[in-house]
This record gives C-alpha cells, structure tokens and sequence, in this order.
C-alpha cells in the first residue's frame, strides 16, 4: 500500500482535563514529588535551556527569520547552540542575548542547509517514484542540518540510484534499520476470554488499573487479520478530553494498536480483566501515532484520569509502582533526558534526545493502513531498554515538581538497536523484544491537531 498523510479527523474540538483517580485496597502509591531520575539532578538545567530553545521555536514559527537549521541543549552546563545558516537575524541573537539572567550559555554555530530546505528535500524523497520499492523506511534530520540520514530495509544501492537522491547536491547517509511498532501481538485463545496466564492479577497497578483510568496502564484488543482472531497488548498514554467539552473524555494509545477495519467497533480493556473496558477506538492522527478511545464506551467512571504510573512493571504485584500527577505538556529539545513508562517496561530513565525531526513508516494492528509518523528520535544512553514490545501508545515525560510534564507517545523501536528487556520478559511474554533506540511521538501538536486537551491537576 502506497504511504499516506492519512489522520482520522473523527474528533471534535478536543481538551485535556484528568479528575481525581480511584484505586482500589492496595493502590499504587501517589507520589509527592516524583524523583528527578532521568539524570541525577539535571533537571532545572534542562528546564532553563528549554525555555530558552522555546523562545528560539517561537520566533522561527511564526515566519519572521529564515534560516534556522536546528538546536541543541546541554542539560548539564546550561548551554544551548543554535545552528543558523547564513547570518542569524538580529531578531534572534536579541532574543537570546537574556538568556544569560538565567544562567543559559547561548552559542550560534553556522548550518550548510536550513530546517525548511531539508524538509522539503525529506519530502522529495518519500514520495518520490520507487521510494517503497527502495526500501526507504525512516528518515532523520539532526539538528546540524548537514543533510539526511535515511534508513533502509534493504541496503542502499537501490535508493542511491533513485534520481531524487542521485541528482541532489544536499548529502545522504545511509543506514539498515526499519521502524519496529511496539504493540504485543499472540494467537487468541477464545474472543471471551484473555489469555490466562496474565488474568490472574487482583492487585491494583499497571496491570489491574480501576477507573478512572491512568496513563502507563496495560491494555489488550482482539481484532481480525486474515480472518483470523489475533489479540494484542499495548500501554495507555494520558487521559484527554474535548476543548469544549470538559467532561467528554477519552484515553490515548497509539495509532498502529487500531485495527483500521474496526475503527469505533473495537474494544480495548485493562489486560488482567476483560471486564474493565477502557473504551473504543474513535479516531486520532496518523502523522503523530495518536488514537484515541472512547471512554463512553468503557466501564463506568472510566474516563477523567489524570495520573501516569511511573516506576515498576510488575503483574501481580504494585510495589515500587507510584502515580504522578500530569502537570502540563512541552515540547522536547534535542539533548533533552526523558522517560518513557510503558506498561511492559517500566520507567525507563537516562534517555537522550537526538533529533526532533525524524519521519518513519508505520502501519495499523490489522495491515489495512499504513501511513508516515514524523517525531522523535532518541537513544539510551547506556544502550539498555528505552522501550519495548507492550509498551506501545505509553506516556513519554519528564518530571519536574510534584508531577510529570508531558512530553509524547511511544511509537516504536529502531530496529538494529535490540537490547535485553526490562520488566516483564518471562513466561507468556518471554520473546518480547526491546530497543535502546526509541521513536517517539510530540504530544503538544497531536493534542492541537485533534482540538484536545490534557486533564491536568
């Protein structure tokens, strides 16, 4: 199937609101302040450069400078450089020239190409005839602008002949790698009832999650692919609801756990309990791997969340598993340390962003659609787990005071970056499979293409 741009506009004007969450004996505890885990206390640097890089954003966005090529914050000197090609506009040097007050070191560094010409050339190739058929899967932008760094599934030699590529002056690069969607997939037993062997669990956390339900929480679907019942797991991401509507809610996953053929027939449900309904699918938007599901269709009271579990992965038991408050939403600058929280994996920590603007190939649960993703590419720093299989559609954050901020969905592995797993890799699920490269998506522009808002404290 030819690539798309497709996105399901299935969803009014939409806002993100969580109310108060409701566990039950023996719940998850709440944390106070959630630890700054991601890399020993470099938060309030990071903090610093970002709203530095953001400015930087702002300006670039709303047309008034050409040029801009990319950005990168260094967390842990408060430092950000600023690539530029040709001379950086007096707008922008001004702009930065305060940042110093709060203690961020701002450099410009010179770009041979801008943001937009390498866009524009990442577009060119994507669509250009025999792309598919080259096996052009992934392509990524780092912040230099030096030019792109495209993946393939099966060698170059294809791609380099395509006349986009071979006639173009802007330099390629090339890797073996495909974008890897990270949803669990098995054989079903029987349609009434899950797999047994993780059906057990009574002990409320990720895997046995009460409404209203949180982000970072395990859920399974059955769906059809060749006439054949296949049932797979995937991990919830924040609770959301209508921009102008403050109590019609939904849950978010990603997108490739939609079976297509399905869409607002197929139910998802907390994986330990087929009775606890989260919802249907209702909509979302390819480009950024975002679905959303419709808690109306879920047990009462299962929409309004407005916590994520951070810490363990544990089944049949919640220790060391807290629930943190979402506070907000930003954006992500390259050099930035994340977290994700799938319901597989657990917090995963130490997780550095490379580029802002990588683009790659996906597809839904049943094949029926595939589409292109554009987000983020970022890597473990020691090369352990970021992400893996189950944890599809979790929340990606950073912590900060007495919360998380959201920052976006998980997507998908980077193929040659297999790793061993974390958290749950035995029995039922012992060939998951798990990634130090990590694709995800931005939250901030999903929630504003699909008119939505986060429910927040």
């Amino acid at each position: 199937m030819r690539r798309s741009h497709w996105r399901a506009a299935l969803l009014p004007a939409l806002a993100i609101t969580l109310l108060v969450s409701l566990m039950a004996a023996r719940p998850a505890a709440r944390a106070a302040t959630v630890p700054q885990a991601q890399a020993g206390g470099i938060a309030a640097g990071q903090a610093a450069a970002d709203a530095v890089a953001d400015e930087v954003d702002a300006l670039v966005q709303a047309g008034h400078v050409q040029g801009f090529a990319g950005e990168v914050v260094d967390p842990q000197t408060r430092g950000l450089t600023v690539y530029w090609h040709g001379r950086p506009p007096a707008a922008a040097t001004a702009m930065t020239a305060g940042a110093s007050a709060s203690g961020v070191t701002v450099r410009f560094l010179p770009s041979p190409y801008s943001q937009a010409q390498l866009n524009s050339f990442r577009n060119q190739v994507f669509d250009a005839p025999g792309a598919v058929a080259a096996g052009i899967s992934m392509i990524i932008i780092y912040p230099q602008a030096t030019g792109l760094s495209i993946g393939v599934t099966h060698g170059s030699a294809q791609a380099r002949r395509l006349p986009v590529i071979a006639d173009s002056k802007i330099p390629v690069s090339f890797f073996t790698a495909t974008a890897v969607p990270l949803t669990y997939v098995t054989p079903v037993i029987t349609r009434s009832r899950p797999r047994a062997d993780v059906a057990s669990s009574k002990v409320p956390g990720r895997w046995n999650d009460d409404p209203p339900f949180k982000g970072g929480a395990s859920i399974s679907s059955i769906f059809k692919v060749a006439g054949k019942d296949e049932q797979e797991w995937c991990s919830t991401g924040y609770g959301v609801h209508f921009s102008n509507n403050k109590k019609r809610f939904f849950m978010t996953t990603a997108y490739h756990c939609l079976a297509y053929r399905e869409l607002l027939t197929q139910t998802f449900w907390i994986s330990t309990d087929k009775k606890k309904v989260v919802g249907n699918s209702f909509g979302g938007a390819g480009n950024y791997d975002i679905a959303t599901l419709d808690t109306r269709g879920g047990v009462k009271g299962a929409g309004g969340g407005r916590e994520v579990y951070m810490g363990s992965a544990l089944i049949n038991s919640s220790h060391a598993q807290t629930l943190a408050p979402v506070r907000g939403y930003a954006q992500t600058q390259v050099g930035d340390y994340i977290l994700t929280s799938g319901a597989f994996s657990g917090t995963r920590t130490r997780i550095k962003v490379k580029s802002t603007d990588a683009e790659w190939d996906s597809v839904t649960a049943d094949g029926a659609l595939d589409y292109r993703v554009f987000g983020i590419y970022a890597a473990q720093k020691n090369h352990s787990n970021a992400a893996g299989q189950g944890d599809s559609g979790g929340p990606v954050v950073v912590t900060v005071k007495n919360g998380i901020s959201a920052r976006g969905i998980i997507s998908a592995g980077v193929s040659t970056s297999r790793t061993p797993c974390t958290g749950i890799h035995t029995g039922a699920f012992k060939d998951r499979k798990c990634y130090w490269g990590l694709l995800y998506t931005p939250i901030g522009p999903a929630l504003s293409e699909l008119n939505l808002s986060l429910n927040v404290y």
